[in-house]
């Protein structure tokens, strides 16, 4: 039962806080459909909910203004997302590294993928702080590795 003393635009957007809250951001095309309502009346309910300082307003949408600090997204909880863009930018990536070139990878989930594309090349040197990209290349006889001291991130793994 609808509360008589909210309007349907309130409601609308504590709905729509708690669905960034829930999934840290949101494109405005997501919140129109998940809401049902015109771009219009999306953007209204953005720079509202941004002016009380509950939002960051983003290109194409919004994050919960405290998305970052909520959770960062374990590294196989990404790794699913978009995954054949990513396995075609690492094809890509890939096809542009010759034979004597080095290549600098830094941990994430595309690079990843770049660095298993490049597993079956020759007289590659991929120099990474990703110890699971050192860790995916380690059995690779053609390529050599150069891992570069750091801070470990848990939830990189």
């Amino acid at each position: 039962m609808q509360d008589q003393n909210v309007s349907k635009g309130e409601q609308r957007r504590s709905r729509i806080m708690e669905a960034l809250k829930a999934e840290g951001r949101l494109t405005v095309q997501e919140l129109m459909d998940r809401f049902e309502c015109s771009i219009a009346t999306i953007r209204r309910d953005l720079e509202i909910l941004e002016k009380g300082g509950t939002l960051i307003r983003t290109l194409g949408g919004a994050q919960y203004e405290g998305y970052s600090a909520i959770r960062e997204l374990p590294f196989d909880e990404k790794r699913g997302l978009l995954w054949s863009e990513k396995q075609s930018i690492a094809m890509k990536a890939a096809s542009l590294v010759e034979e004597g070139d080095v290549v600098g990878l830094t941990g994430g989930t595309t690079t990843f993928l770049i660095a298993k594309e490049l597993k079956a090349r020759r007289n590659v040197t991929v120099v990474t702080n990703a110890v699971n990209i050192a860790m995916e290349l380690s059995d690779s006889e053609g390529v050599q590795v150069v891992l570069t001291g750091g801070v470990m991130r848990k939830k990189q793994l």
